[in-house]
């Protein structure tokens, strides 16, 4: 078999494992041999994906929180395409999300910026200025690798680690007035109503590298840019409207999101 051919045949595997929520055979699926390899692997999923009919709306940004990338070994953000088939746009300020279909989930609260254009540069400051608009969000987070263990490379490959996002409500960029501000607002994660934690603290935003990469690329007006400091289901970031919550339901494997 030719390495083209295997790659095709793990690729294929990745996605199958994604859309059942499964986790991947090791035998199958071997560790890419770099961070470019995993990269490959992640655009040959991708390339299915568009085949099936699947399209890009945008990129989440993973792994922003320095603090736990000795705990996962991973040592750089990670990003991948948020897909029109993964996104949820909540016009009202509640949900219902099956968890049946995701591998070990996690629950990861998010920023979302929403560019109106192409950033100018790669700096925070011009990042800033191609924003339309910002959301609160929610990700669902997957790993196909038994107990959360993987390399950045094995990350980036299955898609880096994204299963779903939800959107809440669009505020204008103007809530802020410079990118700095963006990690002064607050979001507050809760358990059937009792919050769990309440957390302010700055993001990427504080290295414009760590948003960078998928910024370089052309993106077209209405791209979704969600990123987030990577950690376990109960950890908080900040987000579009203070005072907002998140609401974690296990019963029924069910996901419920709510703003106060």
């Amino acid at each position: 078999m030719s390495l083209q051919t295997t790659e095709d045949a793990i690729a294929a595997a990745i996605l199958s494992a994604w859309d059942a929520g499964a986790s991947l055979d090791p035998e199958v699926v071997t560790p890419p041999a770099s961070l470019e390899a995993g990269l490959a692997r992640q655009e040959a999923v991708n390339t299915l994906r568009r085949a099936r009919g699947e399209k890009p709306v945008g990129y989440k940004i993973g792994f922003t929180n320095r603090s736990i990338w000795p705990l996962y070994k991973v040592f750089h953000p990670i990003w991948a395409p948020v897909w029109n088939t993964t996104l949820t746009q909540l016009d009202a300020t509640r949900t219902e999300i099956g968890l049946q279909h995701f591998a070990e989930p996690r629950l990861e609260p998010e920023i979302v910026l929403c560019l109106a254009h192409t950033p100018q540069g790669s700096g925070a400051d011009a990042i800033f200025e191609a924003i339309d608009w910002i959301a609160h969000g929610l990700e669902i987070v997957q790993s196909p690798y038994p107990g959360w263990k993987f390399s950045a490379a094995e990350a980036v490959a299955a898609q880096s680690l994204h299963g779903a996002l939800v959107v809440g409500p669009r505020k204008p960029r103007g809530i802020v007035a410079r990118w700095q501000d963006l990690a002064e607002l607050q979001l507050t994660l809760a358990l059937d109503g009792q919050p769990i934690q309440r957390q302010r603290r700055a993001g990427p935003w504080q290295s414009g590298a760590r948003a960078r990469t998928p910024c370089r690329r052309t993106r077209p007006p209405g791209s979704v840019l969600a990123s987030r400091r990577h950690h376990h289901h109960r950890h908080t970031d900040r987000c579009a409207a203070a005072d907002t919550r998140a609401m974690l339901g296990h019963q029924h494997r069910r996901l419920r999101t709510r703003r106060a």
